[in-house]
């Protein structure tokens, strides 16, 4: 998995980067946007990581303790719903047309 574009951005451009991701900010330059489309699936990644983690901390809280479990069950939600979010992201950004991933608005 390449990260060149985004390795490359200064920190204020990493900062667009998120919000281009996240928020579906318009890409104020190309190399933001490639840096958001590089992006994607690394956050994809990570989230499933997290998830998987918090999963297993739900399942043994649910052994344990059922309120405990319950309680674990809620971030896991939080992450699958980011997870959800990630991967739509990136559909999004990889999509041929996508006007964030062109680096602005259609006019």
């Amino acid at each position: 998995m390449k990260l060149d574009s985004y390795q490359s951005c200064s920190p204020t451009e990493k900062r667009q980067v998120l919000g281009v991701f996240w928020r579906s900010e318009d890409a104020p330059s190309i190399k933001v946007a490639e840096g958001a489309v590089e992006y994607g699936p690394v956050a994809v990644i990570c989230i499933i990581i997290i998830a998987v983690e918090l999963l297993a901390l739900a399942i043994v809280g649910v052994v344990w303790s059922m309120v405990w479990g319950w309680f674990f069950c809620i971030p896991l939600l939080l992450a699958l719903l980011s997870l959800w979010k990630a991967i739509m992201r990136t559909r999004e950004l990889q999509s041929p047309g996508s006007a964030s991933a062109a680096g602005g608005s259609p006019a």
